[in-house]
């Protein structure tokens, strides 16, 4: 096996992993329903979306769902196949981000999300992070409906 193919296979098998365990779904604004990708994962949690980030640092974790579709971005220009089972999920995220009213009222509410703006106190910069993960899914979207 070439490191071509061990880097193809494995990527499939982080991206698969990542679909599995990472994709939930969730409704906003009580009419946008959909699959989302968490910014943290807990394996086989039963209340995904109340899991605590590591280290309890939500904060750095929540821009975890940007990092991912950034990764995936350029994976999928190196390697087109990559995401060919995957497409489908993604755009339809993305679809369902553009939507007026996406990110408010998320239910099941909890703070495993990304895509509601936050603000902390005394950093003014996590109010961004909601709109970073947005458009990192919709940067995706687009490369893959090419």
């Amino acid at each position: 096996m070439t490191a071509i193919d061990q880097f193809t296979q494995g990527a499939e098998n982080l991206f698969n992993s990542e679909i599995k365990y990472g994709y939930k779904p969730r409704t906003y604004n009580k009419t946008i329903t959909g699959n989302f990708l968490l910014p943290w994962i807990v394996v086989d949690s039963q209340y995904p979306y109340s899991e605590g980030a590591l280290a309890g640092d939500a904060n750095d974790y929540q821009t975890g769902t940007g990092v991912f579709m950034r990764y995936l971005l350029q994976a999928y220009n190196a390697e087109p196949s990559l995401l060919q089972n995957h497409k489908d999920a993604i755009v339809d995220s993305a679809n369902k981000i553009i939507q007026s009213g996406f990110g408010t009222n998320a239910e099941p509410a909890g703070d495993c999300d990304p895509f509601t703006p936050y603000q902390v106190k005394n950093d003014p910069a996590t109010v961004m992070t909601a709109y970073i993960n947005r458009l990192s899914v919709l940067l995706l979207a687009i490369e893959l409906s090419k």
